[in-house]
């Protein structure tokens, strides 16, 4: 598993935002980033989708900063 410090935009936006990598080799490009036990999501449509989970609570309970997403990504609500 390469531990590369070349970030998609999305991932680039999550370090800036101060989550931090976790790598592994199951995540989105083999890592993830998460900041106060949250998870960032880069595709909330393709991540309910992956999960076949269409409620957003539900991904809040099982982690993933769904707030966060709404807010660094605005034009999304």
């Amino acid at each position: 598993m390469s531990k590369t410090k070349r970030y998609t935009r999305s991932e680039q936006m999550a370090y800036d935002e101060g989550y931090r990598a976790v790598y592994d080799d199951n995540a989105y490009n083999g890592r993830y980033f998460m900041k106060d036990d949250k998870i960032w999501i880069h595709n909330l449509d393709a991540l309910k989708a992956k999960l076949s989970i269409y409620d957003e609570d539900e991904l809040e309970e099982m982690g993933y900063d769904v707030r966060g997403y709404y807010c660094y990504t605005p034009d999304q609500q």
